[in-house]
């Protein structure tokens, strides 16, 4: 008895996590900072001279959080100075869904935004 309810103690967690997202970010995504004549680009990998699979508009929302590249994990994020977050999130990519698309996009670019319904 006691074993099980140690174990759902370590499970229970991990359901809760898995159940409503990404523990290190937001579900979902909207555009910032892309001028209104722009458009961000949607890419098969994490990397400039990827295939472009689509332009988003400067203004979308609902783009689905699918994780990022490179992950910073285990409070490795808390332990990094202001200086080096900021080259982090210049240099990172997030894994979205944009209208049943999936691909990545410049992480500089998205904030936390709406879910679709």
């Amino acid at each position: 008895m006691k074993t099980t309810i140690f174990s759902l103690l370590l499970i229970a967690p991990l359901m809760l996590i898995s159940s409503t997202g990404h523990a290190d970010g937001p579900d979902c995504y909207r555009v910032t900072g892309v001028a209104k004549t722009d458009t961000l680009a949607l890419r098969a990998d994490h990397d400039f001279k990827s295939k472009k699979l689509a332009d988003i508009p400067h203004d979308a929302d609902g783009l689905t959080n699918q994780g990022d590249y490179p992950e910073v994990s285990d409070g490795k994020g808390l332990q990094m100075s202001e200086a080096d977050r900021a080259t982090m999130r210049k240099s990172r990519w997030s894994k979205v869904i944009y209208k049943g698309q999936k691909g990545w996009a410049k992480s500089q670019f998205l904030t936390e935004g709406s879910c679709p319904d």
